[in-house]
């Protein structure tokens, strides 16, 4: 199977499964929305408008080597914030 099937797939599922849980579930995910998912996704945007000034600027590898780095920095930083705060005590 391609990829580009297998991607459009995977967006296309993830519309359905989103749809359900805010039908089935409309308060369950206040919390999480307002806390995790919308800070996430600020980022998320910031980071691609960073991106796409610095690959106006640059090479596009360079800009997409940039873009490793950045998501490598995110999942660190949210890897080094789970192990401070989630220890068992």
């Amino acid at each position: 199977m391609k990829l580009s099937v297998k991607i459009i797939i995977g967006l296309v599922l993830g519309v359905f499964v989103g749809l359900v849980l805010n039908l089935a579930f409309p308060d369950a995910f206040g919390g999480l929305d307002k806390y995790v998912l919308t800070p996430i996704g600020q980022i998320f945007l910031k980071l691609i408008k960073m991106l796409v000034v610095r690959a106006k600027k640059e090479d596009g590898a360079q800009a997409l080597n940039g873009l490793g780095v950045i998501f490598f920095l995110l999942i660190f930083r949210e890897i080094v914030k789970y192990c401070l705060f989630h220890q068992k005590r």
